[in-house]
């Protein structure tokens, strides 16, 4: 018991040690190996509220970060179609006007015959 004793009288010094949770604490000596002990899981629970809030933390910025890739894609989706739309609507307008202007000279034609007849009919 008596070497457990001089062991344990290191404890009894004034010493500063970094604890888990990237804080100091003063260390004033402590009465049995149980404060120690306590002390010890008291800087591994500080420890364990930093880590999980610093995952946490993570987590949060992960999930923003999705999200803005999912808003970023749909946006880009939304261009994609909107653009394809636009040639597609351009396209359809060419061959309407291609449709009419073959119309108009079929028209034409037409009639140019029919005055064409008339012409030689009155002559």
């Amino acid at each position: 018991m008596l070497r457990v004793d001089r062991e344990m009288s290191g404890f009894q010094g004034s010493t500063r040690t970094p604890s888990g949770a990237g804080e100091v604490v003063e260390t004033k000596g402590f009465a049995s190996v149980e404060d120690a002990l306590k002390q010890v899981e008291e800087a591994r629970a500080r420890t364990s509220e930093a880590t999980f809030r610093a995952w946490d933390r993570h987590t949060d910025m992960v999930e923003k970060s999705q999200k803005l890739r999912r808003i970023r894609m749909r946006q880009e989706a939304i261009k994609r179609r909107n653009q394809e739309q636009r040639e597609n609507s351009r396209e359809l307008m060419a061959q309407v006007a291609l449709q009419n202007a073959n119309r108009t000279k079929m028209i034409e034609a037409g009639a140019m015959k029919r005055k064409a007849q008339e012409r030689n009919a009155v002559a």
